[in-house]
């Protein structure tokens, strides 16, 4: 997992140096993630421990906690109903103390955990999930379309007008 925040890490300040505007160097880039996300990364996996081993397939691995997450906040709300913003006004106001505000939310993760008997709760929620738990199936789908329309916005900004300040925030 370190591993994938480092090459994010390198990768976003490359595209900002290297700005590929046309089709064929987004390509290029792609097919140079998915080589490294399917190839390079899990023969990489064979140096970090002396017993380790190549994985045949990234994807083969049973670390499946977002997708488990999903299925386990369906569950919850079932058990608890939907939450109505409280996570996410909790986490957009992280800053704020909890001795300022007692009621505020943990993260949308541990209760779902918690709720499904799990004794670890250090996992992740998808962002589809974060919003399914707080708004229902048609909150979530809507909140997602704006946040692809929001992302299409930004990509179109670093596409035709490379010097705004809305194409600085896509890498």
């Amino acid at each position: 997992n370190t591993r994938y925040i480092a090459v994010t890490a390198g990768v976003a300040p490359l595209l900002v140096v290297l700005r590929p505007r046309t089709v064929r160097g987004m390509a290029i880039i792609a097919a140079g993630l998915v080589i490294g996300v399917l190839g390079i990364y899990p023969v990489a996996n064979a140096f970090r421990a002396p017993d380790a081993r190549v994985k045949s397939i990234a994807l083969a691995d049973i670390d499946f906690d977002g997708f488990q997450q999903v299925v386990n906040t369906r569950q919850y709300v079932e058990d608890q109903g939907h939450t109505w913003g409280h996570h996410l006004g909790s986490a957009a106001l992280f800053a704020l103390p909890r001795r300022v505000w007692p009621d505020k939310a943990l993260p949308a993760s541990i209760p779902v955990a918690e709720n499904r008997g799990y004794r670890f709760t250090n996992l992740s929620l998808p962002l589809p999930g974060e919003f399914y738990l707080e708004f229902g199936l048609a909150g979530a789908a809507a909140a997602m379309f704006g946040w692809g329309r929001g992302w299409r916005r930004l990509d179109e900004a670093w596409a035709m007008r490379p010097e705004s300040a809305a194409a600085g925030l896509v890498p």
